[in-house]
């Protein structure tokens, strides 16, 4: 699994399977949502390894993560104001 980058996101090279498979599982992950494991396991009639699926929830779980924080970022950077304290 690569390191994520200075700039706070995933490299997609995760899977050991293709960028087909990889979408297929996070497109799932998406309708099913990241708690369990064993329902994408079943929708993807066990084409992809918990292990795999791991890995995977992680990755979203880290996208997921950036988009907040990008979101945070943008949406404060507008409202910040500086205080100050005078004596």
């Amino acid at each position: 699994m690569s390191p994520p980058r200075s700039d706070g996101s995933c490299r997609s090279s995760l899977s050991v399977h293709g960028t087909e498979s990889r979408r297929r599982v996070l497109e799932t992950f998406g309708r099913l949502g990241l708690e369990l494991l064993a329902p994408v396991h079943q929708v993807l009639s066990g084409e992809v390894g918990y292990d795999e699926l791991h890995l995977l929830r992680l990755y979203a779980l880290c996208r997921a993560s950036a988009a907040v924080q990008t979101e945070n970022s943008a949406a404060g950077s507008g409202n910040s104001r500086r205080i100050s304290f005078k004596r």
